[in-house]
């Protein structure tokens, strides 16, 4: 509602005149209430109580406490630091009960383990510090235990190991398990390559076409290839 009304206010529309105009931008359930209630006499409407009538109409009627617990109940798990911040920032401005002292405490409070210890090694708390600064530093301390990990994994040190040394981590553990972030254990390094032949490994294999063969055959040995024409 206030998108529509800062578009009507450019577009030079009068209180009447956006009434009757946004109707071609409601669909699904607020259309059904417009047609059913406002477009009988859109004269008795203005856009106040068209915002209000509309959301009890659409939602129910505890929708405000929902969006409170959904925002109490965030934790970060296994997404990114800055996933989990876009997600408190998001459900922040629908909740209709969170300040600004509310803010540091749940992004302290949801986190890894891992980011809590970081924090506390840095002098900073959930009452001391505010959400910028802990955003900040958040993101300092999630890199330099990504980092820790690739390097670990590097040098081939058992994964579990790796993460212990960091302590509770699970966003940390699913980024460096997918191979979009660019982190690839051993183990699955050498599965990529399984169709690879051993260095022992002696085969020969033909080119398949639906034209006749060329007389030319592809050799593979000791990792080499190469065509070799026929006796």
């Amino acid at each position: 509602m206030f998108g529509a009304n800062t578009y009507y206010r450019w577009a030079g529309l009068s209180p009447e005149e956006r009434i009757e105009h946004i109707q071609s931008l409601l669909k699904g359930k607020a259309a059904h209430f417009y047609m059913q209630n406002v477009a009988k006499d859109p004269s008795k409407w203005t856009m106040a109580r068209l915002g209000r009538e509309l959301f009890d109409y659409c939602f129910p009627r505890n929708f405000l406490e929902l969006i409170q617990r959904r925002f109490d109940s965030l934790t970060q798990g296994r997404k990114l630091f800055l996933d989990y911040i876009r997600n408190i920032e998001r459900m922040a401005e629908r909740a209709p009960d969170v300040d600004d002292a509310q803010m540091p405490r749940k992004l302290f409070e949801g986190v890894n383990g891992y980011l809590r210890i970081g924090w506390r090694q840095r002098g900073m708390s959930a009452a001391l510090t505010s959400f910028e600064d802990l955003k900040e530093s958040g993101l300092d301390i999630e890199s330099t235990a990504l980092q820790t990990v690739y390097e670990g994994l590097r040098a081939k040190q058992p994964r579990r190991d790796v993460y212990n040394s960091i302590g509770e981590c699970p966003s940390i553990e699913t980024a460096t398990s997918n191979r979009k972030y660019g982190f690839i254990s051993h183990d699955q390094s050498r599965k990529a390559h399984r169709y690879d032949l051993p260095s022992t490994a002696k085969t020969r294999t033909y080119r398949h076409s639906d034209s006749k063969p060329s007389g030319k055959t592809k050799f593979r040995e000791r990792g080499r290839t190469s065509k070799l024409s026929p006796k």
